[in-house]
């Protein structure tokens, strides 16, 4: 008879891993059914980790949400978007992306599309996490007079003291 030593692993630790997508109760969209019948008139999109991955939506142009203040991407959305548009929009004030948004699960050589945010006069903050738009060939940001800070990746080192 073989003997199989168990060790306890506590895998419960893996539920606060920034590194593994989680469910935000908070979500507006949690798929591409709800972010196709978002109002035109909506204040706040939040989106769900891993979601809007359908292939055939290359192209997202946020701009059709005129009173939007707040966009929040969850992480691992939009994979096979390809551009990405958020122009001339009066009302927004911040903009945070996840990690690994807007690019495809299987990175390529290959750089392709566009991220465009331009002429939004109350913007103040963009966040774009770690790996987003790692494809993408062009990233354009202009004429946003009141954007004060630009984030990108995360900053997570760890110093050795000798």
């Amino acid at each position: 008879m073989n003997c199989v030593s168990v060790l306890h692993v506590d895998v419960g630790v893996m539920n606060d891993s920034p590194y593994l997508p989680h469910h935000k109760p908070e979500a507006t969209v949690t798929g591409m059914d709800n972010f196709r019948s978002l109002c035109s008139s909506i204040a706040e999109i939040i989106t769900d980790d891993v979601c809007c991955n359908d292939k055939e939506l290359k192209s997202v142009d946020f701009s059709v949400f005129p009173a939007l203040q707040r966009l929040e991407i969850g992480h691992d959305c939009f994979k096979y978007t390809e551009d990405v548009r958020i122009i001339g929009m009066k009302a927004l004030e911040r903009v945070t992306i996840g990690r690994s948004s807007f690019a495809e699960y299987l990175p390529s050589r290959d750089t392709k599309g566009g991220f465009y945010l331009s002429d939004c006069e109350r913007v103040k903050e963009l966040k774009i996490g770690s790996f987003s738009f790692s494809e993408y060939a062009v990233c354009e940001i202009r004429n946003d007079p009141l954007l004060e800070k630009i984030e990108v990746g995360e900053r997570n080192y760890t110093y050795l003291e000798l």
